[in-house]
């Protein structure tokens, strides 16, 4: 497998040990998986993006307010800020 040959070149790996890595390659049709799901997981948050725009921890939207105010939790309260930071 030239792929393996080239990564290896220079390194002490005996070669039965990159034929048994090359045999893992064979399984997925001679290339690692990682691209095809790493290609999926950006496409699944583009799409996620796309629909709801990005959001950070502790961002909250005017329902999320609404909603910890019907339930009586304070204005500013958030349960993801380590200190009891209130907004003013």
């Amino acid at each position: 497998m030239p792929f393996l040959e080239n990564v290896l070149c220079g390194k002490n790996v005996p070669r039965e040990r990159m034929l048994q890595v090359a045999e893992h390659y064979y399984h997925f049709g001679g290339k690692s998986p990682i691209n095809d799901q790493n290609r999926l997981l950006i496409n699944a948050l583009k799409d996620e993006l796309a629909e709801h725009g990005p959001r950070l921890p502790g961002q909250k939207s005017a329902d999320d307010i609404e909603r910890d105010q019907s339930i009586g939790q304070p204005r500013g309260s958030y349960a993801d800020q380590p200190y009891g930071t209130k907004a003013p």
